[in-house]
């Protein structure tokens, strides 16, 4: 009697072990996807730091070293060592003052 029960209910059975076995697999999937999230989430907030760091420091910097470039092709040739050793000591000041540029990628530095 108990057996033909246990046959009665097989199909139910047999659907709620199917069931566990894709709530076991989503789960696994889930977590996946989850990781994956957090990661695309810190790759992109790297690449947003750098275009930050782009846009603020390192272009800056290159339209002032172009500039430079222009101010020295306009003095005498004569004058461009002193011209050079003026200039650089100003870069370095300011390379002193804006800070390490790791400093800046990690947010420290703005």
């Amino acid at each position: 009697l108990c057996l033909f029960g246990l046959l009665a209910r097989i199909e139910q059975i047999s659907a709620l072990i199917s069931l566990r076995v894709e709530v076991r697999y989503l789960q696994r999937a889930q977590a996946r996807v989850a990781s994956l999230h957090d990661e695309v989430i810190a790759y992109w907030k790297e690449m947003s730091d750098m275009v930050e760091l782009w846009e603020l420091r390192t272009i800056p910097i290159l339209d002032l070293m172009k500039e430079l470039h222009c101010e020295l092709l306009n003095h005498a040739a004569a004058d461009w060592l002193q011209f050079l050793v003026k200039a650089n000591a100003r870069l370095q000041f300011l390379e002193v003052t804006l800070g390490d540029a790791r400093a800046w990628k990690d947010g420290r530095g703005r």
